[in-house]
Parts: C-alpha cells; structure tokens; sequence
C-alpha cells in the first residue's frame, strides 16, 4: 500500500501509513526503512539519515537499511565524512555491528572492493558470528578473484553464514554463486532455484540464474531471467556482464 502511495507521490500519506504500524510495534525496523526511502524521494536527506539509523538501531543485522544509509552518504556526496564517523565509532568500539557493515557497505557501494573485504575481515575477526559480513565477504572474494584458494575460502564463509542464519535467500543465493565461479553450474542451479522462488523479482538473483542458464546452455530460459535482472534500474554487481551476455544471446 506504502509503495503504491510512493507511486502515485503521495507521500505524507505513505509516512502516515507507516507511522500507524511503528505505533503498533516500535521495534519493527521495516516501517522506519520504508520511512527512510520516502524521505530519500522527497529530499529530505537529513530525516531519512535519522530514520535509517533508527532502523538499524532496531535491527542491527539487516542489511538494507545499512545499505540505503550508504546509498544516502553517497548521493549527498558526503562518502569521507560518513566513513570518518564509521572508523570513529570503530576505534571507541571495535565490536560495533552496525559501523562494520554500514562502512563495508559504503565500500561497497563505491566499488571499493578491497576495502570492503578488509572491513569484513575485520569485523569478523572482533565479532566471528556477524553472519552478514561472512556472506558479503563470501560475495566479495567470490566476484574478486578466481583463485582457488580464495573460492575455497568464500564456500567455508557462506556456509558458516548459512549455519548462523539459516533460510536466508541472500546466503543462499551466495552459495549458488560461489559453486558457478568454483564451475559446479548445476548445482548452483538447484541452489538458486530455492533463493528465486522466495524472491522472483530480486534483479540480482535473476542475473546470477541467467549466468547459470547460459552456462548450461539453456538460451531461452538465460534470456528471460536476464531480461527481469535489467528491467530494472537497480544497481547490481555484473550488470555490464548482464547486458552483454543477453545481447550475445539475442
């Protein structure tokens, strides 16, 4: 309902909407995201910085609201001064959840990859149960680098992710990936499969079964789940790779 009133910009109705649920549940981080994302349209930057940091508050392990406060730093372009107060906040508490993964999204959202697996690795170092930056690092080292080793080690960290948080489409859509770098196409197939069926129109999902169908040789189907991965105007890790891939299909 929130979204259609967010389409048709009706947006004090849709914070309104939103409001009424947090009166009914305070503790439901959801609503303040949703919030968040309203203001964001509405340009009021320094109100969704707050309700985004509410919603992190709450829940401090979910990761969209971290990685629209990223998005939010990054539009404002104030990516130092967010990072600054990250690595602040880090250094008078090195075991603070959401500075590692607000700041290893911030990387990740401005393609600093390296960086961002430092976080991780840091992160996991002072809290070895953030299941979170296990499966970004997991990502991260999947789409990075090719080596053996290094695939390995994201398969271990995926899987230690999915033992913290089992069910999670984002873990599981990361163990399909990382058995497609690692050249086990039909598996990642059956493991993708039950990420997709939760979460039919997620565009990243859709790209890494596209990759996988092309890799078996299933043109149609690769063809299909690519068009959903770009109808999109989400930003996603491989895009570019999404585009020419469908164009070499077509």
């Amino acid at each position: 309902l929130v979204q259609l009133y967010m389409h048709h910009k009706k947006y004090n109705i849709g914070i309104e909407a939103c409001e009424k649920q947090i009166q009914q549940n305070p503790g439901d981080a959801f609503y303040h995201d949703m919030i968040g994302r309203i203001y964001v349209i509405k340009k009021n930057f320094k109100k969704a910085e707050q309700v985004f940091e509410k919603a992190i508050d709450i829940q401090p392990m979910w990761t969209i609201p971290h990685n629209n406060l990223a998005r939010l730093y990054l539009v404002q372009g104030k990516r130092k001064n967010a990072i600054d107060k990250f690595e602040a906040a880090l250094k008078s508490n090195p075991k603070n959840t959401a500075a590692y993964l607000s700041l290893g999204l911030l990387y990740e959202r401005n393609k600093e990859y390296q960086k961002a697996i430092q976080i991780y690795d840091m992160a996991l170092e002072n809290i070895p149960n953030l299941w979170p930056a296990a499966n970004n690092l997991a990502f991260l080292l999947s789409e990075t680098s090719d080596s053996g080793d290094d695939l390995e080690r994201a398969l271990k960290l995926a899987k230690k992710a999915q033992t913290l948080k089992p069910g999670s489409k984002e873990i599981i859509d990361t163990l399909g990936w990382i058995y497609y770098k690692m050249g086990d196409a039909n598996r990642a197939l059956v493991i993708m499969e039950k990420a997709l069926s939760d979460s039919p129109d997620i565009p990243i999902f859709n790209y890494h079964m596209g990759m996988v169908l092309y890799k078996l040789e299933r043109m149609d189907e690769a063809r299909e789940k690519l068009m959903i991965a770009l109808e999109s105007d989400k930003a996603f890790p491989g895009r570019e790779e999404a585009e020419r891939t469908l164009e070499q299909i077509s």
